[in-house]
């Protein structure tokens, strides 16, 4: 027989890819459900947040320069409001001092006109009779009060000059007022504009929300249908490969060197569909056998393998149910002659003692069936057959 670890380590890649497609209804199903768990999750998930590096980079530059631009206008708008405080406060002074200048004026006027009053009086005099003293007196006032409103004339005009600058003064500071005011006025526009600009492009710097798209959707459903069926053929692998099931004959041949009698597969070929009905073309199998035929084939490899002796006692043993062993046992007879063989089905010789002790006047022919026999069990019957040193005739897989 031959070594059965080092049989076990091989894996047959053809067998193992039937295997995985004989399930192609399972892989079906889970391209399906991956396709549609993937692509659900997708269509659902919340919008991605996109930045823009480029964007960014280029904004914060326009940014940095209306920033500069911002200041330096800022700085301009509280300069001019400083000015134009300080020229209303000049205005206010010079308004207070043209009132205190026009007070002294009305002030001179009234000390003028009463001196103007007086010369009049000392001129009448002087037609009036007066003696030469008295007319050296009035002479002497009249020259005096003459000098007298000669000054007040000379302090009126003054004042009036002082008032004349103090008006122009103010003049030019309104005048300055409002060209200041109204260059605020465009700085403003400009500081509002320019920080409506700022505040524009910091919105467009702020990561973006795109909505999932149909390619993203159609993307992820192929990889969730693609991911399906790779998740479930390494799953189909690892039940295959750690299977203890009896897979086909050729486990028996390799593991334990048996000769096989013959194979018997379902015959539901109508019912196979075309995938399966490929499968069994490449692996060889074939599902139109008549099982009279095939029991026949099996009773005349049985005759040619046997040696000739007059009668032959086969024991039909294995590892499946005393019920299954007997049909096997009931059909071998119906194709063997009876007065040339005698054939009994016992149960796994692992376990039964009774016939254990007489095992070596049969010879055996084992009977397996594939996705149901045991390998464990079928190895510790193979062990009992090697043991005992009886002849294995061959075996049978149903």
């Amino acid at each position: 027989m031959n070594n059965t670890a080092e049989y076990e380590n091989e894996i047959d890649l053809k067998k193992l890819c039937i295997y995985i497609l004989r399930k192609w209804k399972v892989l079906l199903i889970a391209f399906v459900v991956g396709a549609l768990l993937l692509g659900l999750l997708k269509a659902f998930s919340s919008p991605e947040l996109v930045t823009d590096t480029a964007l960014i980079e280029a904004n914060q530059t326009k940014i940095t320069e209306y920033q500069t631009a911002l200041s330096t206008n800022q700085s301009t708008l509280s300069t001019n409001q400083s000015t134009i405080a300080s020229n209303k406060n000049q205005i206010s002074i010079n308004e207070a001092a043209i009132e205190d200048q026009n007070q002294t004026l009305k002030d001179l006027q009234d000390v003028l006109d009463t001196h103007e009053q007086m010369l009049d009086e000392l001129e009448a005099m002087q037609d009036t009779g007066l003696t030469n003293d008295e007319q050296v007196v009035v002479l002497d006032r009249a020259a005096e009060m003459t000098g007298r409103i000669y000054d007040l004339n000379a302090e009126i005009a003054d004042v009036r000059e002082s008032i004349t600058n103090y008006e122009s003064q103010i003049e030019t500071l309104q005048q300055d007022n409002e060209n200041l005011e109204a260059a605020n006025k465009t700085l403003t526009a400009n500081i509002e504009s320019q920080q409506t600009e700022i505040n524009r492009l910091t919105a467009e710097m702020e990561p973006k929300q795109v909505p999932v798209s149909t390619g993203d959707i159609v993307t992820y459903t192929i990889i969730g249908a693609l991911l399906g069926i790779i998740l479930v053929c390494i799953w189909l692998c690892i039940k295959y490969i750690f299977s203890k099931k009896l897979k086909d004959e050729q486990d028996l041949v390799g593991r334990y060197g048996f000769y096989i009698l013959g194979v018997f597969n379902d015959i539901n070929t109508k019912q196979q569909d075309l995938i399966n009905r490929l499968l069994d073309k490449w692996a060889g199998i074939r599902r139109d056998q008549n099982t009279e035929d095939e029991y026949r084939l099996i009773a005349a490899k049985i005759q040619m393998s046997e040696s000739k002796q007059p009668t032959h006692h086969l024991m039909v043993t294995g590892t499946l149910p005393f019920e299954t062993l007997q049909g096997v046992e009931a059909k071998l007879k119906s194709f063997l002659p009876a007065e040339q063989y005698e054939i009994h089905a016992a149960e796994n010789l692992a376990y039964n003692s009774d016939v254990l002790t007489q095992i070596k006047q049969y010879e055996i022919v084992l009977v397996e069936k594939k996705d149901a026999s045991d390998v464990r069990e079928i190895e510790e019957l193979a062990e009992v057959l090697k043991v005992s040193e009886v002849h294995v005739v061959g075996a049978i897989v149903l």
